[in-house]
């Protein structure tokens, strides 16, 4: 198997001349003018809350500035500012857009923006280079922005519970991703330029309308854990057997007709703890599950524990598949 490598260098400026730091004293008063736009509404409060956090993030020169849980439908234009900030923590709030002023973040490592109502990404997104964690679950994004090319530091992306129906073909510069999670989505298909991402250790699929998964997935030999729980395959492609450090792979509620035949055809057996197609083996179940779980497993259609897939590996086995067929009933 050929190997595959991807090179991006980004174009254009990357950094910005900004004009001298304004005093604290007009920091105030333009923070207090964004509040008073909505003195007379449910965001009042949370606006007063965000503009003293601001205040003093850029006061004390902080890293860090947590704004989550304030009800905020928009970011003031005064975030540009706050050049030291290498964590910004938006979550829960009702921010449908960024302000283009985010480009001036250039130090940002960790942006938490999940449980918001974001229904697409700037164009000044490129602008944020330096991000390793960026959190997007639970918004109401419809794509991905070409600009998205330009964070090739990524290591984690988290777009769970979205309304994404593709991923670009820019992806493929995201070459340092490790975890990639893509949950809830309404994706039909995976690019080919997934193969790309070799440093890839858990992709998660659950929950989207894939009906076939690409032969570029054998490049993907890092993964660790696969979860292709709830969607519309019929059959894996032959190329799954190159996954050799795959110890957790999820096929349940998949209209697969026959696992057994399947996972044979390709070099691959389930693991001890299914004999066969679901029935579950109750002895060594109930003693890896002891911790966790009073109620033995009695076998063919008994509830399978959602914990399953962070057992460690047992009896010299050097993968762990998470094999369960579609009519057991995990609670």
């Amino acid at each position: 198997m050929s190997s595959i490598s991807a090179s991006f260098t980004p174009s254009g400026p990357l950094s910005y001349t900004n004009s001298p730091p304004i005093s604290i004293t007009e920091l105030h008063d333009r923070l207090d003018k964004w509040c008073d736009q909505v003195k007379y509404t449910f965001e009042h409060s949370g606006r007063l809350n965000a503009a003293k956090e601001i205040k003093n993030c850029y006061a004390t020169k902080s890293t860090s500035l947590d704004l989550r849980s304030n009800q905020l439908t928009a970011l003031p234009a005064e975030i540009k500012d706050l050049t030291n900030l290498r964590r910004l923590d938006l979550r829960s709030n009702q921010l449908t857009t960024l302000p283009a002023e985010i480009k001036h973040l250039t130090k940002l490592t960790w942006l938490d923006l999940a449980s918001n109502q974001l229904t697409a990404l700037p164009a000044e997104i490129k602008d944020l280079s330096n991000l390793i964690w960026l959190y997007l679950e639970d918004n109401q994004l419809t794509a991905l922005p070409a600009e998205i090319k330009y964070l090739t530091n990524l290591t984690s992306l988290n777009l769970r519970s979205n309304q994404l129906t593709a991923l670009p073909a820019e992806i493929k510069h995201l070459t340092n991703l490790e975890y990639l999670l893509l949950a809830s989505n309404q994706l039909t298909a995976l690019p080919a330029e997934i193969k790309y991402l070799t440093n890839l250790r858990s992709l998660d699929l659950t929950s989207n309308q894939l009906t076939a998964l690409p032969a570029e997935i054998k490049y993907l030999t890092n993964l660790e854990y696969l979860n292709l729980r709830s969607n519309q395959l019929t059959a894996l492609p032959a190329e799954i057997k190159y996954l050799t450090n795959l110890r957790s792979l999820d096929l349940c509620k998949n209209p697969i007709p026959n696992l057994d035949a399947a996972f044979a055809t390709y070099g691959m057996k389930q693991t001890d703890m299914h004999s066969e197609r679901c029935k579950v083996e109750t002895t060594l179940v109930n003693r890896l599950l002891e911790p966790v779980q009073d109620t033995p497993v009695q076998g063919r259609g008994a509830p399978i524990p959602k914990l399953m897939i962070d057992l460690p590996v047992v009896g010299g086995h050097v993968r762990l598949w998470e094999l369960i067929a579609e009519y057991a009933t995990p609670y």
